[in-house]
């Protein structure tokens, strides 16, 4: 492995405590919109800085129920619940090993506004759910 890349299956993303059982992946996205503007005594456009917006993505298998022992996950049915309920949940996007002191990860709050199941023949079900932020994301460090 190449020294400072992170490593892909570290990289998780938290509702609460709570993983997302069996993932298979994640990816978080981060935008900055700008506005442009010309004005009779401008030389060209001019663009300002418009709002932070952010959302989260995830994959794994559609799992309707967990094995009974397994806590701290959230599985298709949970994550149907909270996006039907409206629920606002807190996130955290993960880019280190498991939460050991010293790792970064990224928080915010968001809604869960996409939740997909795909079913192929002879196929394990799998599942892909959209977070979209709402409001700010921060970064932070595991304190020591």
């Amino acid at each position: 492995m190449t020294e400072g890349v992170y490593n892909g299956s570290q990289l998780r993303i938290y509702l609460g405590d709570n993983t997302v059982y069996h993932a298979t992946s994640c990816a978080l996205s981060i935008s900055r919109g700008t506005k442009e503007r010309a004005t009779k005594d401008t030389d060209g456009t001019e663009v300002s800085l418009d709002v932070l917006s952010w959302s989260a993505t995830g994959d794994g298998l559609a799992v309707a129920s967990l094995p009974t022992g397994v806590t701290g996950t959230e599985n298709f049915e949970s994550l149907f619940d909270k996006m039907v309920a409206g629920t606002e949940v807190d996130v955290k996007f993960t880019l280190g090993s498991s939460g050991l002191t010293g790792d970064t990860f990224y928080k915010g709050k968001a809604y869960i506004s996409a939740l997909d199941a795909t079913a192929a023949v002879n196929e394990d079900a799998t599942a892909s759910f959209t977070l979209t932020g709402n409001g700010t994301i921060e970064k932070d460090v595991i304190p020591a």
